[in-house]
């Protein structure tokens, strides 16, 4: 099985998963976004077997909220690392039904080995003011 997650929209979760086939099994889509509704989510499909993960697709920006993108990110990479299976991080910029099932089927079929995606913005952060240097 494969995980689909998007966290780039504001508040939003996007919480996919499907099959080797790569048809979707269960789908939460537009959810209030919170890090323990991720954890609850994958538990109410998955159970206790997190095993059942194959790999995991994370929408790495590059647009959408700042830390929306890195929760988001965190959480596939968390997932690659602790359960050794591959993360492919994919852009939102041209992001459609074929480009989803792209990846999975790169997923899928072993061609996506990678082990750890980066989050990419369009924008810096707005998170603090710029210092002033004397």
């Amino acid at each position: 099985m494969i995980l689909y997650l998007n966290t780039t929209t504001r508040g939003q979760l996007d919480l996919q998963f499907f099959d080797a086939r790569g048809e979707c099994i269960r789908s939460v889509i537009g959810e209030k976004m919170a890090l323990e509704r991720v954890f609850e989510r994958m538990r109410d499909f998955c159970g206790s077997d997190l095993n059942m993960l194959q790999g995991v697709i994370v929408v790495h920006g590059s647009r959408g909220s700042f830390s929306s993108i890195r929760v988001g990110v965190a959480i596939a990479n968390a997932l690659s690392y602790g359960l050794g299976i591959p993360v492919l991080g994919i852009s939102n910029e041209h992001l459609d039904p074929a480009t989803i099932q792209r990846a999975v089927q790169e997923v899928s079929q072993g061609s996506a080995i990678f082990h750890y995606a980066v989050a990419r913005y369009d924008h810096p952060p707005k998170i603090s003011s710029p210092k002033i240097v004397q």
